[in-house]
């Protein structure tokens, strides 16, 4: 972390967040954070922000994901990121593709986008997730212990804005919940942290990992937790 006004709050992930006041042009930036990740394997990457609770965020964080080759040419993406959306979580905020050889950083500065509300960026985690191994480990465990989580109807179904999803666990575990449209395509996804035994409830707003609404129609949601997955299915309507 760059900068002379960070605080640093032991909350977030891991425990450890840090937060700056934001800006609104780059002649006014004073903070940025920049995070390499070592990616032992080439593939496609799901790119997760995690954002704790309780901060007056900027709705338009801009994040920063240089890629450079194997040539060393190098290439950039920008994301704008709600931060005051589905905090506590890990939310994907791109997925990329990142062949063998290739090398990534994210950055994130105290700059944000012009419309955007709230009075800090947080700085928090950001975790790369490869799709294709998850796939995997899917396909290896499913034969493993099935009482680990119940999941239930979503409930309305149909709904319109919102459908609350709710799930039970036998015992203490990190929990997955990934959204899918018909065609199999991942829209949003959330990660729960350490999930105690009991039930639990999620929210979704019919957005995208992006934070826009998505069209009417049918998706189902997929719940991981431990070693087991369920899937069911769901309706938006207008």
């Amino acid at each position: 972390n760059f900068g002379p006004y960070w605080q640093r709050l032991e909350t977030g992930y891991n425990q450890d967040c840090w937060s700056a006041p934001l800006v609104n042009s780059f002649e006014e930036s004073r903070h940025y954070a920049i995070w390499v990740p070592e990616l032992a394997d080439s593939g496609e990457y799901n790119i997760g922000v995690f954002i704790p609770e309780g901060f007056d965020a900027a709705s338009g964080a801009v994040y920063e994901i240089f890629v450079q080759d194997d040539n060393g040419n190098n290439e950039k993406t920008v994301i704008t990121y709600d931060q005051t959306s589905n905090p506590g979580t890990f939310a994907t905020i791109a997925t990329m593709d990142f062949p063998a050889g290739y090398r990534c950083g994210v950055i994130l500065r105290d700059v944000v986008d012009s419309s955007s509300s709230g009075s800090v960026v947080v700085f928090d985690a950001i975790r790369f997730t490869n799709i294709s191994t998850v796939e995997v480990l899917k396909e290896k465990n499913k034969h493993f212990d099935r009482e680990t989580i119940d999941s239930y109807s979503a409930y309305p179904n149909p709904f319109n804005p919102f459908t609350i999803i709710r799930y039970k666990l036998s015992v203490a575990s990190d929990v997955s919940i990934g959204i899918f449209n018909v065609f199999g395509n991942r829209i949003k996804s959330f990660t729960k942290v350490n999930q105690t035994v009991g039930e639990h409830f999620l929210r979704w707003d019919a957005d995208n990992d992006h934070s826009r609404k998505v069209p009417a129609g049918i998706y189902f949601y997929s719940i991981m937790a431990g070693d087991f997955t369920q899937t069911k299915k769901m309706l938006f309507i207008k």
